[in-house]
């Protein structure tokens, strides 16, 4: 059984909806499902590693890690988490390794204090012969992306687990950091039509860009650039063919911005045509 950790504000680098849209959508197209018996065994391994690192034993965790990254895991910074939860897991083609997206909580400093956060990571687990293992990537040049830029491995000569150095980060400036131009779209209910909005990401690294798009007959979108580097923009165009001239309900959809887990959601309503206009100007 999967172990469960309780939720915190994340408060300087903002985790944001974690779990699938308030309408029960969960996205598509975007990760395989894995059989369930595998799944599980994966969560299960994740959340027992990092429940090993929350009482600091770190000797244990080196246990659960695959053999050629050991002297990678023994060389790295080692640091007691609070808990951990599992936001996300994307499989490989095989379902023997994943990257598995983790909020863990800890304390960072600020001007204020100590400050609670969820800090976002993205980790690789590799199932092997004697069950899943933690995979440790080689940091090439001693470096990795990441969104908030380069992060230094804890030693050039050698390479080990990517740690960002705590720093002071405004929850603001993370929001603000990647800007979409509108939240709101306009279709037409009655002819073919399409609309478009801009993504850009001010962040000093890549950003991911996730569409969670509930099915609607006629309406496709297509998002021109998934991952942003830094400084760059993509956009998000959306087109509708409808099949009649009835007036169309409003619709929702959300982007998804990773590793931040930031979720925007994007309204977008239907033009009336013209000859419901005039009866409605006709009884008023």
């Amino acid at each position: 059984m999967a172990v469960r950790f309780p939720r915190v504000i994340f408060a300087a680098l903002p985790l944001l909806a974690l779990g699938w849209s308030a309408s029960g959508q969960k996205p598509a197209d975007i990760f395989s499902k894995a059989p369930p018996d595998v799944e599980e065994a994966l969560r299960t391994a994740v959340l027992k590693f990092y429940q090993l690192h929350t009482e600091a034993k770190f000797r244990q965790a080196e246990s659960m890690v695959c053999e050629e990254s050991k002297e990678q895991f023994y060389n790295a910074e080692k640091r007691q988490w609070h808990s951990a939860e599992i936001a996300r897991i994307n499989w490989e083609p095989d379902f023997k390794s994943a990257k598995v997206t983790l909020a863990l909580r800890t304390e960072f400093l600020s001007r204020a204090g100590r400050m609670p956060v969820h800090a976002p990571m993205t980790v690789v687990w590799q199932l092997r012969e004697g069950g899943w293992c933690h995979f440790i990537p080689k940091i090439e040049r001693g470096e990795a992306d990441s969104p908030w830029g380069k992060m230094k491995a804890t030693q050039a000569d050698k390479p080990s687990v990517a740690v960002a150095q705590p720093r002071y980060v405004d929850p603001q400036d993370v929001l603000k950091a990647v800007k979409v131009t509108r939240t709101e779209m306009k279709l037409s209910s009655f002819e073919p039509s399409s609309d478009e909005i801009e993504i850009q990401n001010d962040l000093p690294g890549a950003i991911t860009i996730g569409v969670d798009f509930p099915p609607r007959d006629g309406l496709e979108y297509q998002l021109i650039v998934k991952t942003l580097q830094a400084g760059q923009k993509t956009g998000l165009k959306l087109t509708y063919r409808p099949k009649d001239r009835q007036p169309k309900d409003h619709y929702f959809f959300q982007l998804r911005i990773d590793p931040l887990g930031k979720m925007v959601p994007i309204k977008v309503t239907f033009a009336l045509p013209p000859e419901l206009l005039k009866q409605i100007g006709r009884q008023q």
